[in-house]
Parts: C-alpha cells; structure tokens; sequence
C-alpha cells in the first residue's frame, strides 16, 4: 500500500453484520471503501471491488482478489477498530460511512462496534442513521421521525429545546432509557451538552 496520504474525503466501511439496504444506492465512485472481513461477502453480493479488505479473514467466503491487511486472529482491537486506525492514519479530513454494523444475533458485536464510534463516523442501516457529537449541536426535520438520545459518557447538563420532550440541564448517563423517541416540534431543534459524548440515533417511522 502506498504511503501517501489518500486524498478522497469519503469513506464506506462494510461490515459483516446484517444489510438491509442496497449498497449500489450509497457507494458512490469517489469513495474510498474498506471490507472488514466479512464484509467482503456483501460487497462480492453487490457487485462492488473495494479498495481494501482489513480482518483476520475468517468470515470470507469469495476468494479476495485487492489490497489486503490481514490481522492476526488473536488481538486487542476488533477488526473494525483495526480498520478505523487505518482510515485515521491515511485518509485526512474525511467522513466514514458505515454499513452492516450489527444485528441483534450478536448484540455484543452491536454494542462493541458503537462503542468505537466519532465524530466523523455516520452509521447507517435501512431506517436508521446513527451519529455522535462532543458539541451542542442543531438538528432539522427530515425523514428521520423519531430521534433518540444516549450518553456514551455521563453528561452533566443535557438540554433539548424544540423537541416533543424538552430537557432543561439533565444529568444524562450511559444506559439511561429517558430519551428514546423523541422528536421534533418543528422544523429543527437544539441539542446542548455541557461535556461527554451523546449518541444520537435517527429512526424512520415504520
């Protein structure tokens, strides 16, 4: 692989867990995409060659014919951490696209692949786009009906102003169920944190 810097700004990352959407309405030719193992399959599926395939290829099952970086099966980072460390060492200034990032046959694989999520990173399923923020920030109307929030570490001032249920400096911590499903009043809404990390989860209605 090249030492150089990569230039394109987008990233597609391809998980292994389920897909149920189709990738050729999101991969699009000025992205820089990453198999993560198994994610490998759903790419030979969609009729897309990655860029590269990082993992200890033990989920694969089509013959891998790009760039590879093959990891050791026995390791600290899971394959996906592994493949974040990459992007962030090569590809500046770019955004990530994640697809395939879990199912709930293997909730441990959820919650660890959450877990490693920044600022840059923009999960997205079928009904779903799952983000992060450090910062107070605004969201507007759009598809996503239902928003719903969680703290990946405790914030001490959590506030929600134009949501259907607003919060006025609330302690948020990790694994509290309080703001699930909320939504917009009108056409945006203000997020403010005073510190930590939020995870801000946006659902279609079904």
């Amino acid at each position: 692989m090249s030492e150089l810097k990569l230039l394109k700004n987008k990233v597609a990352i391809i998980l292994a867990g389920e897909l149920d959407l189709n990738l050729n309405e999101y991969i699009t030719s000025d992205m820089f995409v990453i198999a993560v193992d198994g994610g490998y399959n759903h790419l030979v599926a969609a009729d897309i060659k990655p860029n590269l395939v990082i993992g200890d290829m033990d989920s694969i099952t089509e013959d891998v014919c790009v760039d590879t970086i093959k990891l050791d099966t026995v390791k600290d980072d899971t394959d996906f951490k592994c493949a974040i460390n990459y992007v962030n060492d090569n590809i500046t200034d770019c955004h990530i696209f994640i697809f395939g990032f879990g199912s709930l046959n293997r909730l441990d694989h959820v919650i660890s692949n959450l877990s490693v999520i920044e600022e840059n990173m923009t999960f997205i399923s079928a009904n779903q786009k799952i983000t992060t923020t450090n910062n107070s920030i605004e969201l507007t109307s759009s598809e996503y009906k239902y928003i719903s929030f969680f703290a990946l570490s405790s914030i001490n001032k959590f506030n929600l102003v134009g949501f259907k249920y607003p919060l006025d400096n609330y302690k948020l911590n990790p694994f509290d169920p309080l703001c699930v499903s909320n939504e917009l009043e009108g056409n945006s809404g203000k997020i403010d944190i005073s510190n930590g990390q939020l995870l801000i989860i946006e659902s279609k209605e079904s």
